[in-house]
Order: C-alpha cells, then sequence, then structure tokens
C-alpha cells in the first residue's frame, strides 16, 4: 500500500503526518515549537537550524508509530509559515537567524530602484504601494542594517525550501511561494 508522508511547520507547532492511499492517517505526532524570539520591538526572528531539528525528531517520531516500508513511501509534502526569509550562504548555511513572517522592521530613506519604474507605478497610481513594499523588504533591510550578513548571502530562501534543502541537499521551492 502506497504511503505519503506530511510535514506541517506552523508558528507554534510543527505536526508530521503519515496517510496512506486512502487518505486515511495512519501515525502523526505534534511537537511545539518557540515561534520566535525578537531583539527589538517588531522584530520576529526564529533559528532555523533548530527548527529544521525539531521537524526532523517530530518526523522520525511519526515514521517510528507509522509501522510502514521504507519502499512503502511514495511521496512528502511541506508546508510551512510563508514569508519567512532564510538567508544561506554559497553552502546553504543560514548567515543569521531567519527573520519570520510575523515581523515587521522596515527600512526608511530608500530611494526608489530605476527612474522608469518609479514613473510607471506613479503614472499608475500605486507609487505608494510599491514604496510600502520597499520599506518592509527584508532583503532591504539587511542590506542596509546587516551589510555583512548580506555580503555572505547567497540565496534568499523560505522555510520550506530551507526544509526541503535540509532532506534533499537540493534548493528548491515550489511555484505558489515564488
Amino acid at each position: 500500500m502506497k504511503h505519503f508522508i506530511v510535514l506541517d511547520g506552523g508558528t507554534q507547532n510543527i505536526k508530521a503526518f503519515v496517510f496512506n492511499e486512502y487518505g486515511e492517517i495512519v501515525s502523526s505526532f505534534i511537537e511545539p515549537v518557540v515561534p520566535y524570539f525578537s531583539k527589538k520591538p517588531e522584530f520576529a526572528e526564529q533559528d532555523a537550524e533548530k527548527y529544521v531539528s525539531v521537524m526532523a525528531n517530530v518526523t522520525k517520531e511519526a515514521l517510528r508509530r507509522a509501522k510502514v516500508n521504507k519502499e512503502d513511501y511514495v511521496a512528502v509534502a511541506i508546508t510551512s509559515h510563508r514569508s519567512t526569509v532564510v538567508p544561506v550562504d554559497r553552502n546553504g548555511t543560514p548567515v543569521r537567524s531567519a527573520i519570520t513572517w510575523l515581523d515587521e522592521r522596515m527600512t526608511e530613506g530608500l530611494k526608489f530602484p530605476g527612474i522608469f519604474t518609479g514613473l510607471i507605478a506613479k503614472i499608475i497610481g500605486e507609487k505608494h504601494k510599491l514604496d510600502e513594499f520597499q520599506r518592509r523588504s527584508k532583503f532591504n533591510w539587511l542590506k542596509v542594517y546587516e551589510p555583512q550578513n548580506y555580503e555572505k548571502t547567497d540565496k534568499f530562501l523560505t522555510m520550506s525550501s530551507y526544509i526541503f534543502k535540509e532532506i534533499t541537499g537540493k534548493i528548491k521551492d515550489c511555484s505558489s511561494m515564488m
């Protein structure tokens, strides 16, 4: 019988499920995770490596409880909180804590990128939205306030793509996260 592993990484709990081909839950396991820490007001960060470690423990326990032969597993699905940024170096190692979706930090005083882009945004009446997006960008914040970490960063991953990288060694994500 075919079985599927589903990993759900939330902000408060990490869950692993094993389903059979009929959609029935064969086993599951849940463990709380420290949601985030805050170095300053409005900051929300999380240790990506610790997060993945908890996910690995949860998954191992769900698989142990399922008592299913390895050959019967046909797919793994990973879901986690969106918009959490994990800056990684060339080896895929985090260069700093992940900046979670709960984070509200902003970067002020940025110049708008390109005259053409600014002109088009102004003409269509959306310049204020682009300004806001630019101010809220975690990439811009890192470039301005932590330039040494920005320089070390090879890629910005989502939490799910970081988890996928830890499982497979490959950096990939689904199109819905792009």
